[in-house]
């Protein structure tokens, strides 16, 4: 008997009872489709992750001062002009500053309503390291940072709670911010919309805990405060390779400036990003694991059915074998069996795989990426299962005693 003829009775046997198959294969199919699943949802989940980063200013650091108590002065906080000394770093392309204050909340046209808000006091270098997509106006100028203008850049979700839309008219508008700890309102002309970059991770958040971000030049927010300290410097450079030793010089040179040590640190998002995708690497795996021992089950499954087969069709074996059928063509024909109905298991299951990774992908607002490597794996353990669990059951058949066999009723 040539493989085709034995794939063909292999298949032949297996539809004969397409109820008793199915409850066969189902271990394989809920195994590889819950693989499969799971494995794009990671995907997906760390490209999302990328690409909220790369609005958030993936390949660029963050240096602030380390840490806060009665060994930090007034000194040691970073200012604008060590802003100004890390723009002239060799290897750095620009730097930009960042003064956040979160104790402010936002009037709304409702006056008996105000939101949460975050200002942003920022340079206008902040625009290009961040990659801020501008929809309507403009950005934040330096002719706004040196006259100190209570001008505000807000993002489309923010127009759209507070304006009702999102449109050019709403430029020239003002916004109120009141404070728990100062008296008065503060009022910024809106001269610029941009794209919202926290948009899918404000879609995942209950609508009470989304804060308001508006951006204002950074000498305006200090004078509010009555500060002239920055927060965090981001710093920009030429070349990704070295992030992490420019992060080094900028750390020194603030150091050296103040003649203090260890005062500063560096955020690399790049390295927080590679321990993330690493932790969801680490997670999949262990949740595929789990998954995986439906794929055990079900190859105890096709091993307990191939052995009844063999039960039910010894007299067929007896006959096969008296008219010359050799114990290799016996083993490789139950064998093949076995490899076809896990791998119609497997197909259907990687089929089941792509349909929940769609369907649940939108649920965690992430798009499931289906990795072919993946698929291809899903094949080989199919394979690997029906070989693994069919291999005693024909073994078992291929020693049948022909007489014995003929024998049996």
């Amino acid at each position: 008997m040539n493989i085709f003829e034995s794939i063909k009775t292999a298949v032949s046997s297996v539809f004969s009872s397409k109820l008793r198959a199915f409850l066969t294969m189902l271990g394989i199919i809920i195994g590889i489709s819950s693989v499969i699943t799971i494995v794009s949802l990671g995907a997906g989940m760390s490209n999302f992750m990328e690409e909220q980063w790369a609005t958030m200013g993936l390949g660029n650091i963050q240096v602030r001062l380390s840490g806060w108590g009665d060994s930090v002065t007034d000194l040691d906080l970073l200012n604008m002009n060590d802003v100004e000394q890390v723009r002239h770093i060799p290897g750095v392309r620009t730097a930009a500053a960042l003064l956040p204050s979160w104790d402010f909340q936002m009037r709304t046209q409702d006056p008996g309503e105000v939101r949460n808000s975050t200002i942003n006091g920022i340079t206008p270098e902040y625009e290009q390291i961040m990659h801020v997509q501008m929809l309507y106006g403009r950005y934040i100028s330096q002719m706004d940072i040196d006259n100190a203008m209570h001008f505000a850049v807000i993002t489309d979700s923010t127009a759209d709670r507070i304006f009702g839309g999102v449109h050019a008219g709403i430029i020239g508008q003002t916004v109120e911010f009141q404070s728990w700890w100062a008296a008065g309102v503060q009022r910024f002309t809106v001269v610029g919309i941009m794209a919202n970059p926290n948009a899918q991770w404000e879609d995942m958040m209950e609508p009470e805990w989304i804060r308001e971000e508006v951006s204002v030049p950074i000498t305006t927010l200090q004078g509010i405060l009555g500060q002239r300290q920055v927060d965090t410097i981001f710093v920009a450079v030429e070349d990704p390779n070295r992030m992490t030793e420019i992060g080094e010089q900028v750390m020194n040179m603030l150091d050296n400036s103040r003649g203090t040590s260890g005062n500063y640190t560096v955020f690399n998002p790049m390295d927080f990003l590679e321990q993330m995708n690493a932790q969801l690497a680490m997670v999949t795996i262990a949740i595929s694991g789990i998954a995986a021992i439906s794929l055990l089950v079900g190859g105890i499954g096709v091993m307990n059915i191939m052995l009844v087969t063999v039960t039910e069709r010894t007299r067929e074996i007896g006959i096969r074998k008296s008219i010359g059928a050799r114990n290799s063509d016996i083993r490789w024909q139950f064998l093949t069996e076995a490899i076809i109905l896990t791998l119609i298991g497997g197909a259907i299951g990687i089929a089941l795989g792509f349909a929940g990774g769609r369907l649940i992908g939108p649920v965690m607002n992430v798009h499931a990426v289906v990795d072919i490597t993946s698929v291809v794996l899903a094949v080989g353990v199919s394979c690997l299962t029906g070989i693994v669990f069919g291999v005693g059951p024909a073994i078992k058949a291929s020693k049948l005693d022909p007489i014995e066999a003929l024998r049996y009723e």
